[in-house]
């Protein structure tokens, strides 16, 4: 749809999720458990705004792939897979080869927002207990760095567009709330009044 939210039209006649933008602006990469496999798991698929050039970019029979993110050259997908047992962070390039898995460990490791430099991967950690952490890496998992260590779960980070900021979603109490850091992971600020729930925040 249009910005003012106009002229919305229906692109997919299926289960469809988590679309997110080619870097070219008419292009679409989005989960799909469309071909009904045995689990009726989801894989990555890219398709133009109108719905046409469907092309199945991931797929692994009873393994889930989902969250694709497409880097800002237009040559990589990072996304989530559960294909090592529980869901971490993979990179492939965008016709689905060369696939590298960038996190490890028993806990699961989860988003794949990429920076818009294309130099940084943003990702949030499960730890003891029920606290969730934010994290960047490279795109090829080196310089993997802690960025929040607080109470709580923190999800949803999305890059600013200069790549100098992250938002993100913090669960503490009763409801989300939407915070603002540096890059690095200072000056950490919250932005939107207690009492207002918050989920999957956005630049424009």
């Amino acid at each position: 749809m249009d910005g003012d939210g106009g002229q919305l039209s229906q692109i997919t006649e299926f289960s469809s999720a988590i679309p997110d933008w080619f870097p070219s602006g008419d292009r679409l990469i989005f989960n799909s458990d469309s071909r009904l496999e045995p689990n009726d798991t989801p894989d990555l698929y890219a398709m133009n705004l109108d719905g046409s050039d469907l092309v199945e970019i991931i797929d692994v029979d009873e393994v889930a792939d989902f969250a694709g993110h497409v880097s800002p050259d237009g040559s990589q997908v990072v996304f989530n897979s559960t294909r090592s047992g529980v869901a971490h962070v993979y990179v492939a390039d965008i016709d689905g080869g060369n696939l590298i898995q960038l996190t490890e460990g028993e806990q699961s490791r989860l988003g794949s927002d990429i920076s818009p430099d294309g130099a940084w991967i943003l990702y949030y950690a499960y730890s003891a207990g029920d606290q969730v952490d934010l994290y960047k890496m490279r795109l090829d998992g080196s310089e993997k760095t802690q960025l929040t260590d607080l109470p709580g779960a923190k999800y949803d980070g999305a890059w600013s567009p200069d790549g100098e900021r992250i938002t993100f979603v913090y669960v503490q109490q009763q409801f989300p709330v939407l915070y603002l850091m540096n890059a690095d992971g200072s000056n950490l600020v919250q932005i939107s009044p207690e009492g207002m729930a918050i989920i999957s925040p956005s630049w424009h």
